[in-house]
């Protein structure tokens, strides 16, 4: 089947429903943009994900996180039971049960000024590395999935993940990392938009161990990661997550 056709009219029938939203909303606020975001992914999520605003806890008490998640809602209740649509307020969603955290920014500065420094790229980049070192159960090779129990991969005795296919990470239960932004700006006193490769310069200058997944920098920038050949020396294919000691940015 395919989906050309129709990710095509989707994408469309997305960026009107969050235009109309914008309309509404004072996006000066933070707190109104990460709402907005939520109120959008909200539309394309199958029932059995939910969306909130909030913190990823684990069973040692700790925490990360501040920004928007998505969980599985079926299997794990939110810890504060608060409404389906409640976005308003900051929830408190277990380890195992977080399928993907998103860094949200109304604007994205890449050197920011010290007033600005909580809409730079370092603090998103900071922000989605402490969501994806958080402890969590582990998941056997050949379980693929937010907790233990999901979907069982075609593996053999002894292969991991990452052997069936090396986009993937070694460990089953990989924790979905984005920054989006609705603008990006190069910072300082400095608004006009960066290039590609004044973004990638400043990424690579401060990415740490674990970047994120997916960058959505305005309406023109997007970074995902890719594999590498090594004797080709160019992009083999996209992959959905960053591998490290594989991927680069793409």
């Amino acid at each position: 089947m395919s989906y050309a056709d129709y990710l095509r009219t989707f994408a469309g029938e997305f960026q009107a429903r969050f235009e109309k939203i914008v309309s509404m909303h004072n996006f000066d606020l933070g707190d109104e943009f990460e709402i907005a975001v939520c109120k959008v992914i909200r539309l394309i999520l199958p029932h059995r994900y939910g969306v909130c605003r909030g913190f990823i806890v684990n069973d040692s008490g700790d925490s990360a996180g501040d920004d928007i998640l998505i969980y599985d809602r079926e299997e794990f209740p939110t810890l504060r039971l608060l409404p389906q649509e409640e976005f308003a307020q900051k929830e408190h969603i277990p380890a195992e049960a977080t399928c993907a955290y998103i860094e949200a920014k109304h604007t994205l500065y890449l050197e920011p000024t010290k007033a600005k420094e909580g809409q730079g790229l370092r603090k998103a980049l900071e922000q989605v590395e402490k969501a994806k070192r958080i402890e969590r159960p582990g998941s056997e090779p050949g379980i693929f999935g937010p907790f233990r129990g999901r979907r069982r991969l075609p593996l053999g005795p002894g292969i991991s993940v990452s052997e069936l296919h090396p986009c993937m990470p070694a460990r089953g239960n990989p924790m979905f990392g984005v920054i989006a932004s609705r603008r990006v700006r190069l910072g300082g006193q400095d608004d006009t938009e960066p290039s590609a490769e004044e973004f990638v310069k400043s990424f690579d200058k401060i990415v740490g161990e674990f970047p994120p997944d997916l960058i959505i920098a305005g309406g023109s920038l997007l970074g995902h990661p890719v594999i590498y050949d090594a004797q080709k020396k160019e992009a083999q294919y996209y992959s959905p997550f960053f591998v490290l000691g594989k991927s680069g940015a793409g």
